[in-house]
């Protein structure tokens, strides 16, 4: 088996060797680190024996890899891409969200032979941040990256980082997936922009397209993760992948959207779970296939104690008892399971559609922002002069409201910032409403 993996794998292009930069300019990249790149390159001396152009971009992408990639950052021998490769590369913390589902993943394969290899192929290496972190957890990996400098800058770099076990090759992923051997998982980031440029978010839309290489996918290994974009509809997402998929991950980071994962296999599941993430919040609901009708709904989760009975309050009056005011979180909004989280903390959507939650207690591990309402206005101007005299700062947000949040901002006289809270919405009496709040103190 061994040996029939090497010949398949002998149909692949190795990297190109990336030819060291002069002492020169490893100097002076290192005297420029901290420095604006632009101005750096007008501080190069001319005929010094300095590459300006590799010089410029190395500074540029330590810099951002400081935040972005700090294992990156802190060694020494790593060369970076080019500044839009930078940009569009997964986070270490990202990555690192990654290779703890595959971990888990694996923990719950069933194999006969437990002494197996397990295998990582990343179909869509890129810089190799995903491969590099995920293949920690692996025995060995492969780095598939169709771009001649990416793949040798991605063969360097993992070299530098220690990791030995992963072998990378310049290929396109559709050569790739005909020459590799099966595998214990697969990876891919389908490319999201077209032949001009331009942003695509359509599966379809994206290179390679995973829905057409589905079956061939599952042939080749046990789990595929597949990364999408978060602006794809994960209802209609499941959907079109017929029942294989097996777990969708919405991950989000400083309560922005970053990632849309599936778990994909070659079983069909009727039931699958959903998790959304947000930095350190984490939940999970519980969604279902129908394989008739091809639909995904979700459901609410039962209570912990099944004899308890929620105890609503009267939403036409909820101003005499909404203490706080709940925000959901980037993710939890993605997956739109508002039924669940108004049966897990005992909250109540204040009105159809505001994805804004009231109650009368509090619920420290809600998975998103809670506020302490101060009081609250139509928009009435005496009303509005009462609830918000001597404010001159808040951060506004809007929920099914007639007007952004920019505008109600100019309305208001306000500027940005301060420890106010003011959201405006559409409660279920279908009064426009502005509610005050602050910082919970506990």
């Amino acid at each position: 088996m061994l040996r029939k993996n090497k010949i398949m794998l002998s149909e692949l292009h190795a990297p190109c060797e990336i030819s060291c930069a002069t002492p020169q300019t490893l100097a002076f990249i290192k005297e420029n680190a901290k420095s604006n790149p632009n101005n750096a390159a007008l501080k190069a001396p001319r005929n010094a024996g300095i590459d300006v152009p590799f010089a410029v971009n190395q500074i540029a992408g330590k810099q951002i890899a400081q935040q972005k990639l700090p294992k990156w950052a802190s060694c020494e021998e790593i060369i970076y891409p080019a500044h839009i490769s930078m940009e569009q590369c997964s986070s270490q913390a990202t990555a690192q969200y990654k290779a703890n589902i595959a971990q888990k993943l694996l923990s719950e394969l069933r194999e006969e032979n437990t002494n197996t290899p397990r295998t990582l192929v990343d179909l869509t290496g890129g810089f190799g941040v995903d491969c590099a972190i995920m293949a920690e957890v692996f025995d060995s990996a492969i780095c598939i990256e169709q771009q001649t400098e990416l793949s040798s800058i991605a063969q360097h770099n993992m070299k530098s980082l220690g990791l030995s076990h992963v072998a990378c090759y310049n290929n396109n992923s559709l050569d790739a997936l005909n020459h590799i051997p099966n595998v214990t998982m697969i990876y891919v980031d389908p490319a999201r922009r077209n032949t001009q440029g331009a942003r695509t978010y359509a599966i379809e839309d994206c290179t390679p397209n995973v829905l057409e290489l589905k079956n061939q996918l599952l042939q080749k290994a046990q789990i595929v993760m597949i990364k999408l974009s978060p602006m794809l509809d994960w209802h209609k997402t499941v959907s079109d992948f017929g029942g294989n998929v097996t777990e969708v991950h919405i991950v989000a980071h400083n309560n922005e959207c970053k990632e849309l994962l599936l778990i994909i296999d070659a079983h069909i599941h009727n039931q699958l779970s959903i998790h959304c993430v947000n930095d350190n919040q984490r939940t999970t609901i519980k969604a279902f296939y129908d394989t008739v009708t091809k639909q995904v709904s979700t459901r609410a989760a039962q209570s912990c104690d099944s004899t308890e009975t929620r105890q609503s309050n009267d939403l036409r009056n909820w101003q005499q008892w909404a203490q706080y005011v709940y925000e959901p979180n980037a993710a939890v909004m993605k997956a739109g399971c508002f039924e669940y989280l108004e049966e897990q903390y005992k909250i109540q959507e204040i009105g159809p559609n505001s994805h804004i939650c009231i109650a009368h207690d509090y619920y420290a591990d809600f998975p998103g922002k809670v506020w302490k309402i101060e009081s609250t206005c139509s928009m009435n101007k005496r009303d509005i002069k009462q609830t918000l005299s001597n404010l001159t700062h808040a951060n506004i947000v809007t929920r099914n409201f007639p007007m952004p949040a920019e505008v109600l901002k100019k309305r208001l006289h306000l500027q940005d910032g301060g420890n106010i809270r003011l959201i405006a919405t559409t409660d279920s009496n279908k009064d426009h409403v502005i509610i005050r709040a602050g910082s919970v103190q506990q």
